[in-house]
């Protein structure tokens, strides 16, 4: 996502491509065009990058426009795709249901106590 600048405004001919090399050297700086996804009220690109192994690599971002250009890198570890935004769900799931197996034993055990006769003691 692209914000505007403090008092100023995106560029109407900005373009974002993406650079990757594994950090390893094993294969040359492969670069990738964004494309412009349309969003109400919000400036956003969008690429896809083919990763061929799970290891870390460098990503060079480069922006260009009538504005001027600018560049800049960041290594990142690159780890296998998951299931998106069901992951979160997914790997709670066996603890929603030990929460729920320990709510329920709770009130099983109120229920046995309230049953329980009392004994008062004088």
């Amino acid at each position: 996502m692209v914000d505007a600048p403090p008092g100023g405004a995106i560029p109407k001919d900005l373009h974002f491509e993406i650079g990757v090399q594994p950090v390893s050297g094993r294969l040359p700086e492969k670069r990738y065009a964004a494309r412009l996804d349309k969003m109400r009220g919000q400036v956003q690109y969008y690429v896809e990058v083919p990763f061929d192994a799970q290891e870390l690599w460098r990503v060079h971002l480069l922006l260009d426009s009538s504005a001027g250009h600018s560049e800049t890198a960041a290594t990142v570890e690159v780890t296998p795709s998951g299931l998106g935004r069901w992951d979160l769900l997914w790997y709670a799931a066996p603890f929603a249901a030990i929460g729920f197996l320990w709510f329920r034993g709770l009130l099983r055990r109120r229920k046995r106590d309230r049953a329980a006769p009392r004994l008062i003691h004088l």
